[in-house]
């Protein structure tokens, strides 16, 4: 798997897209983005991003970011 995409409800009702994958300039990488309740992208700014040295690292980070965002 090249990348893993989660759409998660926060806390306060509100939607949030996390995506993890290999980019050219930064490697593994973790960004989160607001998104609508169908998974669509609503803001192109990122409300938090993670790098990674391996694609382990990036797999356990990005349950990491969800479990962080459903906190939120």
């Amino acid at each position: 798997m090249d990348f893993w995409r989660d759409l998660i409800k926060t806390r306060n009702g509100k939607f949030v897209l996390i995506d993890t994958r290999w980019t050219i300039d930064a490697g593994w990488e973790t960004m989160v983005f607001s998104a609508n309740k169908n998974g669509e992208v609503t803001n192109g700014l990122d409300f938090d991003c993670v790098q990674y040295g391996s694609k382990e690292e990036a797999a356990v980070g990005h349950t990491e970011i969800i479990n962080k965002w459903m906190k939120s």
